[in-house]
């Protein structure tokens, strides 16, 4: 918006300086012949220039100094004009305008001018009305001699000005904005101030800055306001172009942007072909530096902390920003950027690398497809301490991420058309680890998955070489891999060893990973029943007493009928099991569980959860006392509950 104002003022103000220039060298000794109000207003009606235009009082005044000098001075009061072109409608009262210089001519030299105050205009209110011009036709003059123009405002035949417009006003549909505008300028320094950007300038660069402390522009939902600090555009000026330093913040994550204008112009500043060129050559770094400290400081609550278990760490964000063709559009660029997170604690640390690719349409500057790749370097995180003998806690989502609401066949469609690609990799054996007090060693995983819109498409995650003890027994994972494949269900292949003192059991998986296929071999050799015995009991079942070899056959039935998982198969092996049993046609199901030497447990349950429950003990010579407890409902659906104790002899024959 500030080139229709600022455009049709510095053209009108460059015609005025322009005609008392050329009139005062050309009449130099007798200037007020030409230069006075009738003949303005006579110049004004044969250029056209102006729609309308008046004033209260006009002077011209003319001294002479040498016979080679010259003061001229002169002003305006309330000179109103009305002034239009294809974008919008200019329409001022000048309250002031007023001069005063001297023009000296040497040989050799030329002619030069020297302020004695500055050129001074002064205006209350200006209205700018914005047409509708989208079928605006390109340019015919070619792109601006940038470098010409700005040689021609520090030359000497410039004189100096102090202009100032207050209540700009900008009017168009759904936009009404009021802004004022200063501009001073001498011989080696140039100031102006417009909507909160001050600009200073010198012969060899400008920078322009914004107040400490500015509202940023858009609404990002964290919560409350934020705001620029610091901001500062720097542009060096040379002949063959302009190299641009952002620098600042946004809160306390700190800018710094390089960028470069080629000079001359090779095409109009408001084509697509000169964003590409400005934006190829672009970088940028962002930089967080402690992320705990900051996101207490500036981030309004809940917001202030990170997610668990990311909350007891502290580090720093780094992120890298810059640009690249696209084969065969030119309309689009690729923006890449690298983060790099580096978040540590006393036990834990967090290492990664994002690199996301976006493609941006430069003629409205919209987003396309999203690429993200996601690498895990180092990450060791810790698990909840968890009690082995307890399940484990309820895993509750963060309270602060919100779940959607499913998406409609539009918001679907749309986001098939710019669709975000997240590629997943931790590579190497410190890229990604889990502990757990559960486990003797880190668990370390490697992981390369391919998703779409949040939902894999393809990839595996693989278990690396791995040892704990599970439920008082030794295991080894040499290898564990889970494939994705969609449609079809994740498979999973891999291995399981349980070292044993006497004996080395190995499981193998393959298969979908809700019923893979599974198969036992031992070392020395052993048939199934045995292998089953020794994962319960640690023997296989000649050595095993008549309680034992019941509760071994009876599971490995079971295991075989895929009643029982092998995950239960391992939990009972960390326990004294003494029987498993199983009734297909009532559901009911019986566990005898050792209590001693000489007593056992035996609980019995169904549909209605937990029914009986019997204490058993060995008096010796096959003498054995059984005292139990069982509920049964009766006709009036009323619990009733039974005692009884039993006095057993088993005679073996």
């Amino acid at each position: 918006m500030k080139k229709y104002i600022l455009y049709p003022l510095l053209g009108l103000l460059s015609l005025l300086l322009t005609s008392v220039i050329i009139f005062l060298a050309v009449l130099f000794f007798k200037p007020l012949k030409i230069i006075n109000p009738k003949n303005l207003d006579t110049i004004l009606a044969k250029t056209k220039v102006l729609n309308k235009w008046s004033w209260d009082e006009g002077v011209f005044s003319h001294r002479k100094i040498k016979w080679n000098e010259r003061q001229f001075q002169g002003h305006f009061k309330n000179f109103c004009f009305e002034y239009e072109n294809d974008s919008a409608l200019l329409n001022t009262c000048m309250e002031e305008i007023s001069w005063d210089f001297v023009f000296t001519y040497q040989w050799g030299d030329g002619l030069k001018s020297i302020s004695l105050r500055p050129i001074k205009i002064r205006s209350s209110k200006t209205l700018v009305a914005l047409k509708e011009n989208p079928n605006k036709a390109p340019s015919k003059e070619g792109p601006p001699d940038v470098w010409g123009y700005w040689q021609m405002l520090w030359n000497d035949k410039v004189p100096d000005v102090d202009v100032a417009f207050k209540k700009i006003i900008f009017d168009k549909k759904d936009l009404h904005k009021s802004f004022d505008f200063t501009l001073t300028k001498t011989d080696k320094l140039l100031k102006a101030h417009t909507w909160e950007l001050f600009l200073t300038a010198t012969p060899d660069q400008m920078v322009f800055t914004i107040p400490k402390k500015y509202p940023f522009p858009d609404k990002v939902g964290f919560g409350r306001p934020l705001y620029f600090r610091g901001m500062r555009l720097t542009a060096k000026m040379s002949k063959s172009g302009i190299p641009l330093l952002l620098t600042g913040g946004l809160e306390a994550l700190t800018i710094n942007v390089n960028s470069f204008i080629d000079l001359p112009l090779k095409d109009d500043p408001a084509s697509i072909a000169f964003r590409k060129k400005v934006i190829l050559q672009t970088t940028a770094a962002l930089t967080l530096p402690d992320v705990r400290g900051n996101l207490k400081k500036f981030g309004p609550k809940p917001m202030d902390v990170l997610p668990a278990p990311f909350n007891v760490m502290n580090g720093i964000v780094r992120m890298n920003i810059d640009t690249t063709e696209i084969p065969g559009d030119p309309n689009k660029v690729l923006v890449k950027s690298m983060t790099n997170i580096d978040l540590q604690s006393a036990k834990q640390f967090f290492e990664m690398g994002i690199k996301t690719d976006v493609g941006v349409d430069l003629e409205n500057f919209s987003p396309g497809g999203i690429i993200i790749g996601l690498d895990f370097r180092r990450v060791a995180l810790q698990l909840p301490r968890l009690s082995g003998k307890e399940l484990p806690p309820q895993f509750l989502s963060d309270s602060r991420i919100k779940t959607e609401a499913p998406k409609t066949k539009t918001e679907i469609q749309a986001e098939e058309a710019k669709p975000v690609i997240v590629k997943l990799q931790a590579q190497g054996a410190q890229a990604l680890q889990i502990e757990s007090n559960l486990l003797d060693e880190p668990l370390r995983l490697n992981l390369d998955l391919f998703l779409q819109n949040a939902v894999i498409k393809n990839g595996h995650v693989d278990i690396l070489p791995f040892r704990t003890t599970v439920f008082k027994r030794p295991i080894v994972i040499p290898n564990m891999r889970v494939t994705f494949n969609p449609p079809m269900e994740p498979v999973i292949q891999g291995t399981i060893v349980f070292k044993l003192p006497e004996y080395k059991i190995t499981l193998s998986l393959k298969g979908p990973i809700s019923k893979p296929r599974h198969a036992f071999t031992s070392s020395p050799p052993l048939p199934q029943n045995d292998i089953y015995a020794v994962l319960l009991f640690g023997r296989p079942m000649a050595d095993l007493n008549p309680d034992d070899k019941s509760a071994s056959q009876k599971t490995s039935q079971l295991l075989s009928q895929g009643i029982l998982s092998l995950s239960v198969l391992y939990f009972l092996a960390g326990s004294p099991v003494e029987y498993v049993g199983l009734d297909p046609e009532t559901g009911g199901a019986t566990a005898q569980i050792g209590l001693g030497s000489k007593s056992s447990l035996r609980v019995g349950g169904g549909d209605t959860g937990v029914n009986s429950t019997a204490v058993r003990r060995s008096l010796g010579k096959g003498w054995y006392l059984d005292t139990s407890v069982q509920n049964s409902n009766s006709a009036n659906t009323t619990q009733e509950r039974t005692y009884g104790v039993l006095l057993e002899r088993i005679i073996a024959y």
